[in-house]
Parts: C-alpha cells; sequence; structure tokens
C-alpha cells in the first residue's frame, strides 16, 4: 500500500508512514481484534480504580493504556486480597462438602477444617501476593534488557488490575462446584484419606485448569500496556505477552 501524503510504499502492518510520519491506519491486528485497537482518544487524567476494576476486560486497550502511564498499588492490593479470601473459601467450601458416615469423624473434621481458616488465608494471601510479584518480574525483566521497561511499579500495577480476570474465574470454579457432595463411608482412616486426597485433588484441578485459561486472557488484556510502555507494535507485544505469560505457567505449575 501506499502513503496518502506523501505517496511513499508502506507494508499494510504500518502505523505511521516512515517516511513522512503521516498516520496512515491500523495493523492487521487491529483490524482482526477490535479490543487491541489503539484508542483515538486517551483520558488525560489516572481511571478511577473502580472503573479499571470493572471495564479493563471490555475496554483493555483504553483502561490498561492508562494503567500503564498512571500506575497504582491499591487496585491490585484489593483484588489480591480478594484473591486470596476466594481461594479460602473454595478450599473450604469443598472441604465443608465433604460426608463422613462416622457423625463422629465428620465433626473432628469440620472443627479441624474450621480452625485452620485464618492460618489458609494467610498462606494463600501470601502467595497470591508472591506470585503477583513473580509474574510481574518476568514481565518486566526482558523489557528491561531491551532497554524499553518502565518501572516494575507499572508492571505489578498492569499485571494486578489483569489479575481481575483470575478472579472471576475463581467465582466460575466455584459456582461450578456447587453441589458436588461426597460421601465417605466407614472404612479403613487410609482407605478413607486416599478418598477423601482424590477428591481434593479433582477439585484442585478443576481451579488450575480454569486459571490456566484466566491467564491467557490477562496475556490478552496487558498486550496495550506493554504496547504503551515498551513503543513497539501490537502484534510483537501481544506475541511477547503470551510468550511471557507461557513461561509464568510453567513456573507456576511446578510450584
Amino acid at each position: 500500500m501506499k502513503c496518502p501524503n506523501c505517496d511513499f510504499e508502506v507494508s499494510p502492518d504500518e502505523v505511521k508512514c516512515p517516511n513522512c510520519g503521516a498516520k496512515i491506519g491500523e495493523e492487521i491486528i487491529e483490524r482482526l481484534l477490535p479490543l487491541l485497537k489503539r484508542p483515538s482518544e486517551e483520558p488525560a487524567s489516572p481511571l478511577p480504580f473502580y472503573y479499571r476494576l470493572l471495564a479493563g476486560i471490555i475496554k483493555p486497550n483504553i483502561v490498561f493504556s492508562n494503567v500503564a502511564t498512571s500506575p497504582d498499588l491499591f487496585g491490585p492490593f484489593i483484588i489480591t486480597l480478594l484473591n486470596g479470601f476466594l481461594l479460602t473459601f473454595y478450599f473450604l467450601f469443598i472441604m465443608n462438602n465433604v460426608f463422613f458416615a462416622d457423625m463422629f469423624i465428620m465433626l473432628v473434621f469440620r472443627s479441624m477444617s474450621n480452625s485452620l481458616s485464618m492460618e489458609i488465608f494467610f498462606f494463600n494471601f501470601l502467595f497470591a501476593f508472591l506470585e503477583l510479584i513473580l509474574v510481574s518480574f518476568l514481565y518486566w525483566l526482558p523489557f528491561k534488557l531491551l532497554g524499553r521497561s518502565s518501572s516494575f511499579r507499572s508492571f505489578v500495577s498492569m499485571l494486578g488490575y489483569a489479575y481481575i480476570l483470575v478472579v472471576l474465574g475463581e467465582i466460575f470454579t466455584m459456582v461450578t462446584a456447587f453441589g458436588n457432595m461426597i460421601l465417605i463411608p466407614t472404612m479403613h482412616p487410609l482407605l478413607q484419606l486416599l478418598v477423601l486426597q482424590l477428591h481434593l485433588y479433582s477439585a484442585w484441578s478443576l481451579g488450575r485448569t480454569v486459571k490456566v485459561v484466566c491467564l491467557l486472557g490477562v496475556a490478552f488484556m496487558l498486550t496495550p500496556a506493554i504496547r504503551k510502555i515498551t513503543k513497539f507494535s501490537t502484534s510483537f507485544s501481544l506475541i511477547s505477552s503470551y510468550a511471557i505469560i507461557f513461561i509464568a505457567i510453567i513456573l507456576l505449575a511446578g510450584i
């Protein structure tokens, strides 16, 4: 194609003419994926955190471009706190759906699971916080090495807001598991423990599968923020975001 301003031949993916600098149009990937289209007008001031939480999924091109230039840590903290709470609630929900034929064993089991709720919440919140820092570092490091990175705080902020998709995935997991009860008959304690472990493993596997799908969505949502910070093309930002999230998924699976 040719630039309408200076008639210079340019590739279809060029956004600006390399000869005269005139705006030509959108990249092919932006035409195929309108959610990644560069916003015609961006907010001059930081968007409120509640708007970032609610509109990040349906307007990632606007919201995450704004987060990249005006990062904050309040929203990511709220999402991380909610993440830890939902993980704890899901665990206790699964545990409370386990019924023993022996009423005494069931009462002891319920009492132990409820007494550990605060410890489980602290552990889940700590894990969610460390996960946020780890994945943010994986996003920050390669662009830092390329000399195209912003502050680490910016990556923590944009990833924290993108994790709202993970929170929604956890809610979906709980709704899916609703009514999934298991009755453990009277048998040898080791066999009861085995049945319980199989039940917990199946519930945990469901949560992990949903989370992997949500993390792939996170990579998509982060593309406008990466594009804004690094000044790379939309296509390169999208590919690099998915490459990094795949590495993160492998590391989290190992943990």
